[in-house]
């Protein structure tokens, strides 16, 4: 089999979304990206903008096992090698029409003429078998060869855990943009050598949902690229102080302006200071536990208690840390620091 090693095939600057990015538009859906790193991403990438890979190593070493994985599901589930396609080319759903006519003509100005949803799918499995399935309500038999998409990932962890909803999103996606299979096909690979097989049942209402989220960021998209100034008019709500600091940037004008019309302000800030003097508070009683806590633990470094059919692991260790982070000082000793943790034996 040829490795499946190609990396991210979908462009913004071809007016693809891609499935894996889709799940981060979605605020119920914990992904690697908030929507708003994924607006900003999209927006240098159209611009031309040189943007670093957002691959990590991790990622990069699971698409080097992808083939082995599918090969290992082959095995198992004895299915003919021609019925699998391993890395076919990118699918794609169109959404042009949907997008408002000014904001497709925002849009074509740079070149995308044509939007889409799309997905690049690590293979597919060819079924052809009679499938029952309902069209306007009637029953009707489908004799259609499907593309089933065939997710992989090569995941550390209990092997039982549940299924990611970031990637049942991006299975459902491939679903919407491979417009005909029903279900698809997550392979997990749990540490190394536990092959997890399921088959997930396409959801309609949530393919519906997709389609709404994919509008909504090409047209915010599409008005950015138009009025960047306006940029905060159009991001999504910020998942935190650090992502609103780097979002909703000011200009160098320090002139005071008054705030009084917004009357929204005044719980705001009430509630602000009361939840720093809580947290201020927390972190007072937090840190005396930690004393009494150290006192019974004495000179040793780990210790256990049992609560009920819980253990819990104390460790008050030692850690040396160079002086410099990448060259050490030559005479120089190194810091001797503390680490104080209270974990569940048996918790990630």
């Amino acid at each position: 089999m040829q490795h499946n090693s190609s990396g991210r095939k979908t462009s913004f600057a071809r007016g693809d979304i891609g499935a894996s990015m889709i799940a981060s538009l979605d605020e119920g859906v914990q992904s690697y990206k908030s929507a708003n790193e994924v607006l900003q991403f999209a927006i240098d990438e159209i611009r031309g903008k040189k943007i670093k890979d957002i691959d990590n190593q991790k990622m990069f070493a699971g698409r080097y096992l992808e083939n082995a994985i599918i090969d290992m599901y082959r095995n198992v589930t004895k299915t003919d090698k021609e019925k699998i396609n391993v890395d076919p080319p990118v699918i794609q759903y169109e959404i042009t029409s949907l997008i408002p006519e000014k904001v497709r003509g925002y849009l074509a100005e740079h070149g995308l003429d044509h939007i889409y949803i799309s997905a690049s799918r690590d293979a597919y499995y060819i079924d052809d078998n009679p499938v029952q399935r309902k069209d306007n309500d009637v029953a009707m038999m489908a004799f259609q060869l499907n593309e089933v998409p065939i997710e992989v990932k090569n995941l550390s962890g209990s092997a039982d855990q549940p299924i990611k909803t970031n990637h049942w999103v991006q299975l459902q996606t491939q679903m919407l943009c491979s417009n005909g299979p029903y279900y698809g096909v997550l392979l997990r690979l749990i540490n190394g050598w536990d092959l997890k097989i399921d088959e997930v049942p396409i959801d309609d209402d949530y393919q519906d949902k997709i389609v709404f989220m994919a509008v909504d960021f090409w047209t915010r998209v599409g008005c950015i690229l138009n009025k960047p100034e306006r940029l905060t008019e159009f991001l999504y709500p910020c998942v935190s102080s650090a992502e609103a600091s780097r979002f909703i940037v000011s200009n160098d004008n320090k002139d005071t302006i008054d705030l009084q019309a917004r009357e929204e302000l005044k719980d705001l800030i009430l509630q602000h200071i009361e939840q720093k003097k809580i947290q201020s508070e927390s972190k007072a009683q937090v840190d005396s536990l930690e004393v009494k806590i150290k006192e019974i633990l004495g000179e040793h470094q780990v210790g256990l208690y049992q609560i009920g059919d819980k253990k819990y692991e104390i460790k008050h260790t030692k850690f040396e840390r160079k002086k410099t982070k990448t060259v050490p000082v030559e005479g120089e000793p190194p810091t001797i620091g503390r680490r104080f943790q209270i974990k569940c034996k048996g918790d990630k």
